[in-house]
């Protein structure tokens, strides 16, 4: 913060942190105990705090399941919407502006219960109905610590380059399920873990009903 000094509209936020030791110049080390503990606590609670925003949709649409960012994700630095700041610091940190790249998610099914390992999904594409992009798409597979998930056949993510098998009646089904769907499917398996995981749909040059959110 002396090399990039912060705005001057968030002084308030400065003089805050100040009293409890956070800021240039100064040592969190050196408050009391009473203090350190709180920032303990803090740390952990803040943290549970923002992952249930990032899973509970805040400032975010729901269409056909699936999250949509806020439309300032990418340049959160003018918001002074803190929650919707962390939420992206914690989900994705560094994110394209919208039409370079739109970052769909899902942490739920149908029946708002978290998605998991234990039960077997599928996501379904319609004829013509994938993501309508000018460069590709694919949907990524992460556990509750915002990692990728080892699995046995070393698939992270899948998508429009990753050789899947089209539907008879030209739709794309992905499979997304802890065991393999049969070496028949195995081209649309995404492999999830045995507990609760995300996904996150990247689109990269969205074309315009992506960018509309609609």
């Amino acid at each position: 913060m002396i090399d990039v000094p912060p705005p001057a509209r968030d002084a308030d936020l400065l003089q805050a942190y100040a009293r409890i030791g956070i800021g240039p110049k100064l040592d969190v080390e050196a408050q009391d105990t009473s203090t350190k503990r709180g920032l303990a606590r803090a740390a952990t609670d803040g943290r549970k705090i923002i992952a249930e925003a990032f899973a509970g949709s805040y400032l975010q649409k729901q269409v056909n399941g699936w999250n949509y960012p806020p439309p300032a994700t990418g340049r959160p630095t003018p918001s002074r919407d803190w929650l919707f700041r962390a939420v992206q610091m914690l989900a994705g940190f560094v994110a394209n502006d919208p039409e370079e790249a739109i970052y769909l998610n899902v942490s739920v099914d149908g029946e708002g219960k978290p998605l998991s390992g234990v039960n077997r999904y599928v996501i379904l594409f319609k004829k013509d109905g994938q993501p309508k992009v000018k460069a590709f798409w694919s949907v990524t597979m992460y556990n509750m610590k915002y990692n990728l998930v080892a699995n046995p056949i070393n698939r992270y993510s899948i998508g429009d380059r990753s050789g899947m098998k089209v539907d008879e009646d030209g739709g794309l089904t992905i499979y997304v399920q802890k065991d393999s769907p049969g070496t028949d499917k195995e081209a649309n398996w995404l492999p999830a873990p045995e507990g609760i995981f995300f996904l996150i749909l990247r689109t990269y040059l969205p074309a315009e009903d992506l960018v509309n959110q609609t």
